[in-house]
């Protein structure tokens, strides 16, 4: 936010991180300014876990690939889906510290999860799948690592 900006009593401001997945908002993402400050723990966005910098301190990184269908991020961070998308999430994690754990905020059907079988992704990519999407799988997907950390994704399916 520049300094220059002036924000009323009552403004409230959203905050995403450019790319999700790659990074983890840590913070509220939601500001209101009050009496001259803003309510809530203020934003920063942090680096994941990638190919070139492990660490056990940082949450690990998500990719997806939609195989069919179309899938976009909109202008608050989150992935939109037509319906009957396949989407395939990875969770970047080592395969030799554990398995990974994928939880989602609805309850509209289990998703297959597990290691990736393509030879160059099954050391380090676990997988959630959707298949053929629908407006009911729209919700929030996280994965937790056997390590504590975890990192999520806002999925929605409209069209």
């Amino acid at each position: 936010i520049s300094q220059n900006l002036e924000f009323g009593h009552g403004s409230s401001i959203s905050a995403h991180c450019l790319i999700p997945g790659k990074f983890k908002l840590i913070g509220d993402s939601l500001l209101t300014c009050l009496n001259g400050r803003w309510k809530g723990r203020f934003p920063i966005c942090i680096h994941t876990n990638a190919y070139t910098n492990y660490s056990d301190d940082l949450p690990p990184a998500l990719q997806w690939t939609v195989s069919r269908g179309a899938g976009l991020l909109d202008s608050s961070g989150t992935l939109v889906m037509l319906p009957g998308s396949i989407l395939h999430m990875d969770c970047l994690f080592p395969r030799l510290q554990g398995n990974p754990t994928w939880t989602w905020t609805q309850n509209y059907r289990q998703y297959p999860t597990g290691w990736a079988i393509d030879q160059e992704e099954r050391e380090l990519h676990y997988r959630l799948s959707i298949y053929y999407a629908k407006t009911q799988d729209s919700g929030m997907f996280t994965c937790l690592t056997p390590n504590g950390l975890s990192n999520f994704i806002h999925i929605l399916v409209k069209g």
